[in-house]
């Protein structure tokens, strides 16, 4: 009877975690869709670095959205570095989110991105005379997650998570990304 009790009291811990917190505009949980756009830098560990990422948001009432758009506004203002660039590769020349939209949830503290995938191309001398195309997606134990500023009064979030190459290799992500001025505070976990 023990054992029942513990497993139902689990159950409910682990359904009530699942559960995905409101969205909230202005501090009053949104009864609506509502969509939010975010700009910033990109940084893909050993691979290459990027001042212009571009994301739009629809966040759900239900405390779920999702991903409509990712992509930098000019591929030529990102920069290779480390291990790319010791292959040769000098230029990010092609990327296309595939897939969207991408999933996430509002988690109350941070928002997670479960679906993420990539397609890119990078080009260069030596290995990369010919172009390396990737395919990168969310690795399966690290969703990319934005954690905001501010919980209740976003003007910012913060990018960690790790994403995986087609290649196999695993590297961490990191940037900022800023909300639009027009929503700056609007918006809260």
């Amino acid at each position: 009877m023990k054992r029942l009790i513990f497993a139902a009291v689990l159950l409910g811990q682990v359904l009530f975690a699942a559960h995905a917190a409101a969205w909230e505009d202005n501090g009053t949980p949104i009864s609506s869709s509502a969509t939010v756009q975010l700009t910033g830098s990109w940084t893909f560990a050993g691979s290459y670095e990027c001042p212009n990422l571009v994301i739009g948001l629809e966040l759900n009432p239900a405390g779920t959205g999702s991903v409509t758009s990712f992509g930098f506004e000019d591929t030529s203002k990102c920069k290779v570095i480390t291990a790319y660039a010791a292959l040769g590769c000098k230029q990010l020349t092609a990327h296309t989110a595939t897939n969207l939209p991408w999933a996430i949830v509002n988690n109350g503290t941070n928002v997670s991105i479960t679906q993420f995938d990539l397609d890119e191309t990078v080009t260069g001398m030596g290995l990369c005379a010919s172009g390396i195309p990737l395919t990168i997606g969310a690795y399966k134990s690290s969703p990319l997650t934005l954690t905001p500023d501010n919980l209740n009064s976003i003007s910012s979030f913060q990018i960690s998570g790790s994403l995986q190459t087609s290649t196999g290799t695993v590297r961490p992500i990191s940037g900022t990304l800023s909300v639009l001025p027009s929503d700056i505070g609007t918006y809260g976990l």
